[in-house]
């Protein structure tokens, strides 16, 4: 689509404040509302992707009819045309296409959010190494789904079987941040990463940490573990994991953002959930992932756990 084509789509839907800059375009979010623009257009890309940084929403342009409109996936992708030529023929008959068309019933969600998952490639050699030097095992990669693409690594995100969404890191670059891959309109702060992928078996309990590297890492140690990559707890999570564990050990970094992350994940956790955390935490281990086995060991220890009150 023209550049002008996309921005009378998004003056259809209600979008105000629109600017173009060269090859991206602004404007206000028409799916949440607001006054600052927050909502951004890859005018250059396939699809032309978006993405809000405030309410989270991502995917290809018809998903914004979807959310806007209520329109269905076929509707959408109809809307847009109307406006141009919108070149995302290919999607026509992807899963991602089919699972909005099935309204997520869960068995055939399933199986195509696997067939989905089968489309990028088992790590390579330089991913294994990247893996093994963060104390990840092999088999805990396999079993939490672990794939890449173009240098990134894929960690796929469960509810039960249901594949839900991804988020990404390069194994190339160690400072290049986790992403989110819009799978399904996938929102990271609505769900929590489950290091041991699509086991749906309920677990007395379970680990919570701030990154999936963190929670693999643990997860590796025999330890169930799960993460919030990155964000703050919100009640959407906290309802995802009363749907895992009655226990859950707070393993969050030992600075400010763990210590908000614990405040707030323990007021909106009160009454049900049992939110454990360790006693012994060193100070020169501030970050759980980083701690060896044994003094893991000695921090999960059930007489070194104390109830958050």
């Amino acid at each position: 689509m023209r550049h002008n084509e996309v921005v009378k789509f998004l003056e259809f839907l209600g979008t105000t404040k629109i600017k173009i800059q060269g090859d991206q375009l602004t404007a206000c979010c028409p799916i949440h509302g607001e006054r600052r623009p927050s909502f951004g257009v890859a005018l250059d890309k396939p699809g032309h992707p978006f993405n809000c940084f405030s309410c989270h929403a991502s995917g290809v342009l018809p998903k914004v009819a979807m959310e806007v409109k209520g329109m269905t996936w076929k509707e959408a992708l109809s809307c847009v045309r109307k406006f141009g030529d919108f070149d995302l023929d290919l999607l026509d008959s992807t899963p991602d296409n089919l699972i909005f068309e099935r309204r997520f019933q869960e068995d055939e969600a399933a199986t195509l959010s696997l067939e989905y998952l089968s489309s990028f490639d088992y790590p390579n050699l330089r991913a294994k190494a990247f893996l093994k030097g963060r104390g990840v095992k092999r088999s805990t990669a396999v079993a939490a789904g672990i794939r890449t693409l173009n240098g990134r690594m894929i960690f796929p995100w469960y509810v039960g079987k249901l594949l839900v969404g991804m988020t990404t890191r390069s194994y190339r670059n160690a400072t290049d941040p986790t992403r989110g891959l819009p799978l399904f309109g996938f929102k990271k702060h609505q769900k929590i990463y489950r290091a041991f992928g699509a086991d749906p078996k309920p677990r007395q309990r379970v680990c919570i940490m701030e990154g999936e590297l963190d929670a693999l890492r643990v997860q590796s140690f025999g330890v169930d573990s799960t993460a919030l990559s990155g964000t703050m707890p919100t009640r959407s999570q906290v309802d995802d994991l009363c749907t895992i564990a009655e226990q859950v050990v707070l393993l969050f970094d030992n600075d400010k953002p763990g210590r908000d992350a614990t405040e707030a994940l323990q007021r909106m956790a009160q009454h049900r959930l049992m939110l454990l955390r360790p006693t012994v935490l060193p100070n020169e281990y501030s970050d759980p992932g980083a701690a060896s086995r044994d003094l893991l060991n000695t921090m999960l220890n059930d007489d070194a756990l104390e109830v958050c009150l």
